[in-house]
């Protein structure tokens, strides 16, 4: 009954040499009859050679079925990989967010000005410790502005400064500690006017690393800094 049912579907449909007319949409998918079911050389059911069938001239290519398990399958793959990419960018981004972009800046306050302001961020005669500042040193200045950056949890050694200095923290937390004792927490946007002449160190007590930029009233070869390797008083 299989292959009389399909060779009066076959006869159906073939004429003009075995051209399809007016193929059905399921036809126009793909190979019809023996072609989609893996007989390409048009065997009925029993075996008995049945009339050529031609592929329809509307039809893609073999291997192309827009139905294809096996393209559907790669698809969904192609699918899951750029998804998770765009998740894990997602995330990278979320993270440099937090350790960058997103951390408070203290210039955030002057986002919207619109017009020029004159802010006195400092004007005093004494280190941060209340100690009076030399005297301007007599001859040809050298003025110098130094940038630091010390990472999370380090320490500068035991030092001291023979030149006037000060400056601004632009990031992060400084602790500057005396030899005596005395003691100062600088936060960003702060500014410092450090010691001259008594030994101290810094230490970065944050959790950001420390910019810190500090301008210098100098003479040509005059250190900006001594250190104090003699001194063994943990810096705490």
């Amino acid at each position: 009954m299989v292959a009389n049912g399909l060779r009066r579907r076959n006869a159906a449909i073939l004429t003009n040499g075995g051209a399809l007319v007016n193929p059905s949409a399921r036809e126009k998918e793909g190979w019809i009859f023996g072609a989609r079911c893996g007989k390409l050389r048009g065997e009925d059911a029993t075996g008995a050679s049945a009339p050529r069938l031609h592929r329809s001239p509307h039809a893609p290519p073999p291997g192309s079925l827009r139905n294809s398990p096996k393209k559907i399958i790669t698809m969904k793959r192609s699918l899951f990989v750029v998804l998770s990419a765009v998740a894990a960018l997602a995330l990278t981004g979320c993270q440099t967010c937090d350790r960058q972009v997103c951390a408070p800046s203290p210039f955030a306050q002057y986002d919207d000005v619109d017009t020029v302001r004159k802010i006195e961020l400092k004007r005093t005669s004494e280190s941060w410790d209340g100690t009076a500042l030399p005297d301007y040193l007599k001859g040809k200045p050298e003025l110098v502005v130094m940038r630091y950056v010390f990472p999370v949890g380090s320490k500068l050694p035991w030092h001291h400064h023979p030149v006037i200095n000060f400056g601004i923290l632009q990031q992060g937390e400084l602790t500057i500690v005396g030899l005596e004792g005395q003691r100062q927490v600088v936060h960003a946007g702060d500014a410092i006017v450090e010691m001259v002449g008594p030994v101290h160190c810094g230490m970065n007590t944050g959790d950001r690393p420390i910019v810190l930029d500090m301008f210098y009233l100098a003479q040509d070869g005059m250190p900006l800094a001594v250190q104090h390797p003699e001194v063994h008083k943990p810096m705490e």
